[in-house]
């Protein structure tokens, strides 16, 4: 049996799951709360967002965008 085919490897990431998703909300919110302070920053996100929801763009081609607008609009 392959380490992944584990039903108690696999019962072990499914248990880890929500404990993950709230780590990387909890770190979102930390950066969120000190980043978006003005209307400038929250468009600049917000369009990095459908940039990266949008799946045709490279996720480094995205923080290049957001690191030219930063340094455009501040």
């Amino acid at each position: 049996m392959k380490f992944k085919e584990s039903r108690v490897i696999k019962s072990a990431f499914m248990g880890m799951r929500p404990a993950l998703i709230a780590l990387i909300l909890s770190a979102f919110w930390s950066l969120a709360k000190t980043s978006y302070t003005d209307v400038k920053s929250v468009i600049i996100g917000m369009l990095t967002l459908v940039m990266l929801l949008s799946k045709r763009i490279h996720p480094i081609m995205v923080i290049v965008v957001a690191g030219a607008l930063g340094v455009i609009l501040y």
